[in-house]
């Protein structure tokens, strides 16, 4: 079998256009817990720290639609009685 030569090898290889993806919309979400918390992305997987009460993050829009659906239960232990449940973020 005959040898081929660098540039007939490169000629046959595929050239892949170098395409620019669009750049995902964000949201910025307000962590209103006064907690440490990393969360997941239930969409996109990506992970996402909020470092405490009023920690503000730009998260995927993707994501962010079912992390403002977050809410802590009503608490009876604190001593304010049965409070209403609250979200975890909102969007700023």
């Amino acid at each position: 079998m005959a040898k081929r030569s660098i540039d007939e090898r490169n000629s046959e290889r595929v050239k892949v256009e170098d395409k620019k993806l669009p750049k995902p919309k964000t949201v910025r979400l307000v962590l209103m817990k006064n907690v440490k918390l990393t969360v997941e992305g239930p969409v996109t997987g990506r992970r996402y720290v909020f470092s405490g009460a009023g920690a503000e993050v730009d998260v995927d829009e993707r994501d962010a639609k079912m992390m403002k659906d977050k809410i802590s239960g009503a608490g009876c232990c604190d001593g304010s009685g049965i409070g209403q449940p609250t979200p975890y973020f909102e969007e700023r």
